[in-house]
């Protein structure tokens, strides 16, 4: 009676711990490319081939030092919100050119399979960006792991339509059982807590699930590729 009373507690224990998994907020930072494994950057710095631009940003990059806070994932049991927090303006132009590409809201909606960004680069016609055709990626899990706050992540690479000198590693966790990434880039087993993208590592620095984020999604319309084509007047053809 006694060992099944100690069964109960323990499985008692995990399901609460399981459930508590389901929200929580998680913080991110971020280092320049010197931090980087991949050996193709490695390569191109060791033989000075990186173009001036690049050059400059990666010096501009020192100014992230791992200390502060640049990111935040939001997320519950039905949806996910990761996001740029408010910048100074050099700071905030560093990291849109580096990475963002000027967006700094994703939304994912678990329950739909669905992932967006906030498109509102210009005053006009903000909309959220349907991204599925796109987001949903294909990637190369390997057997590579580090530790990461705590959570024993594994390597995975995106495979992309065009080879890249800078290819994109993710570093993610089953430990976390929710289909989580970081910007538009979903479909790992597990939530992604750390993100090797152009020449920038980012990577949890806190994890808290004693939070319960509401993720408020913006109320704008919800376009298609096609249709926020023809709205910004692009070609699809």
């Amino acid at each position: 009676m006694r060992n099944l009373k100690y069964t109960t507690i323990v499985l008692v224990f995990f399901a609460m711990n399981a459930f508590a998994q389901n929200h929580g907020s998680i913080q991110y930072t971020m280092e320049r490319f010197e931090k980087f494994t991949n050996p193709r950057i490695v390569k191109h710095n060791a033989d000075g081939k990186l173009k001036e631009k690049f050059k400059s940003d990666s010096i501009a990059m020192a100014e992230f030092d791992g200390n502060k806070d640049y990111f935040t994932l939001d997320f519950n049991a039905e949806s996910a919100h990761f996001y740029v927090h408010d910048l100074n303006d050099e700071m905030l132009e560093l990291i849109k050119r580096n990475i963002l590409s000027s967006i700094r809201y994703y939304y994912k909606n678990r329950v739909e399979d669905k992932n967006f960004k906030l498109y509102d680069i210009s005053d006009e016609n903000p909309h959220l960006l349907e991204m599925d055709e796109f987001s949903n990626r294909y990637w190369v899990i390997t057997k590579e792991t580090k530790e990461i706050e705590g959570y024993t992540c594994t390597k995975a690479i995106l495979i992309e339509e065009f080879e890249s000198d800078y290819p994109t590693y993710a570093w993610f966790t089953d430990e976390i059982d929710l289909e989580y990434g970081l910007l538009d880039l979903h479909g790992l087993p597990g939530v992604v807590l750390g993100l090797e993208v152009d020449h920038v590592y980012i990577f949890a620095t806190s994890i808290d699930f004693s939070q319960k984020p509401t993720i408020e999604w913006p109320d704008l319309p919800k376009l298609n590729t096609e249709e926020h084509a023809e709205m910004m007047g692009y070609s699809v053809d």
